[in-house]
């Protein structure tokens, strides 16, 4: 059986507070505006994110994190939030003619 007490624990004391409230959402301890009003702290003016990926620095937008947001708010069922608009628009800004984004590796 899975320590669901023991894993809320462990992301509380070494997760980022994004990760807190996206856990207390699963635990039905937080609410849909509760963990945007979190997440919309890491999404920059341009509409990218940063902060996002592990292991990359802070103030660095990463097409990946854009991808992570994405994930989390359709698993949030917040699909009409003005933070997707955003995203969506960076995304459109950054990607080539032929479909591929820089920080992937285009297919050809």
């Amino acid at each position: 059986m899975v320590d669901i007490s023991g894993a809320l624990a462990f992301v509380r004391a070494h997760g980022r507070r994004e990760h807190v409230a996206l856990a207390d959402f699963a635990i039905g301890v937080a609410s849909q505006a509760q963990v945007t009003s979190v997440l919309v702290l890491l999404q920059a003016a341009d509409g990218s994110w940063s902060g996002i990926v592990p292991g990359v620095p802070t103030r660095v937008p990463t097409l990946t994190g854009a991808a992570h947001l994405l994930q989390w708010m359709r698993w949030l069922s917040a699909d009409t939030h003005p933070m997707l608009d955003r995203t969506a628009t960076y995304l459109a800004a950054q990607q080539h003619s032929d479909g591929y984004w820089d920080e992937l590796d285009p297919v050809r």
